[in-house]
């Protein structure tokens, strides 16, 4: 069974996974995680199977959902449930509406199929399309939910990071 663990800013593990799961226009820099982890409304969390080292979340925790800005699980350790696990974890904890951004499915992209695998992931795991599109300067990204999604709640969680919203259709 994993084990969460509040993220230190001295734990290299999560730093170097951070850093190499994510393209740098998706990123703020980790500093500004770390003290954004210091709100109530925010939990930055590393997950442990005993002593090693599996992944990370960092969530936004509004009054009716939670928003997950980054999932990571260690490359090394991928395909073995641990995703999974976490995501569970997840619902467990905050017992709210899950909300999640990830890349658009594209048939143009370089990436499709790892954007096609990454979305049958969710599926598989409780999610489904809410079929809203986050429109940011880098990309378009689909709004993925766990059932009962409502956008003013995905809104009012998401205005953590920016006081105007990026546009949503």
């Amino acid at each position: 069974m994993l084990q969460s663990r509040k993220v230190k800013a001295s734990q290299q593990e999560v730093i170097e996974l951070y850093h190499s799961c994510f393209p740098p226009e998706e990123k703020f820099p980790f500093d500004q995680l770390m003290n954004l982890s210091t709100r109530r409304d925010v939990e930055f969390l590393a997950y442990y199977d005993h002593q090693i080292f599996v992944g990370f979340t960092f969530s936004i925790i509004g009054s009716k959902s939670v928003f997950v800005l980054y999932f990571a699980v260690n490359k090394k350790l991928r395909n073995r449930g641990y995703g999974s696990e976490i995501l569970n974890l997840l619902k467990e904890r905050y017992e709210k509406v899950i909300n999640l951004n990830i890349e658009a499915l594209d048939p143009q992209c370089d990436n499709m199929n790892e954007r096609l695998r990454r979305y049958v992931f969710y599926k598989k795991n409780g999610f489904m399309n809410t079929h809203y599109r986050l429109l940011l300067s880098h990309g378009e990204y689909a709004i993925l939910s766990t059932p009962g999604f409502d956008m003013e709640s995905y809104k009012q969680t998401i205005q953590i990071f920016n006081k105007q919203l990026p546009e949503i259709k």
